[in-house]
């Protein structure tokens, strides 16, 4: 299924992440320390909701992490992308999107409520921002899985998913 092994410790935090959605849970938080492997957790994730034909949007908090998500994404788990993102040449058929943001908020009307089974949120500590909390607010019949290093903001904004 993937070029990419899991460490231990990332495996648990897979089989928390759906052990919390068996249980009914519609927003997860995943939190890893820097440097432990967010990115590949994220990447397995996504990688299991594509085999299952399932629509997934990963959310990054700036434009230059879209293409680097997506590559990531193509390369070491067999997972094509399209981008939501600028100028950039859309393809919303795609069952992947990765998005940016900033052009996903300015771009909500292209998709219905309930496009999208999974929303992944990196860096999910700039989540309370007001992009973020449209786009919430938006897809709210999905489920979000947000994933961050620093649960905690020091703008002391509470994270809202």
């Amino acid at each position: 299924m993937s070029k990419v092994t899991l460490h231990p410790y990332q495996q648990k935090g897979l089989n928390g992440v759906f052990e919390a959605m068996r249980e009914g849970f519609t927003k997860i938080l995943l939190v890893l320390a820097m440097g432990l492997g967010k990115t590949t957790l994220m990447g397995r994730i996504i990688q299991m909701g594509f085999h299952k034909d399932k629509k997934i949007l990963i959310v990054v908090h700036r434009d230059n992490l879209v293409r680097q998500f997506a590559d990531r994404l193509r390369e070491q788990f067999d997972v094509p992308s399209g981008y939501i993102l600028g100028a950039e040449k859309k393809n919303y058929q795609m069952p992947v999107q990765v998005s940016s943001r900033q052009s996903l908020a300015r771009r909500l009307q292209y998709f219905p409520p309930d496009h999208f089974d999974l929303i992944v949120i990196d860096e999910a500590h700039y989540a309370a921002g007001a992009e973020y909390e449209k786009i919430i607010k938006h897809f709210h019949k999905a489920k979000f899985v947000a994933i961050t290093a620093t649960p905690f903001r020091a703008d002391g904004k509470s994270m809202k998913a």
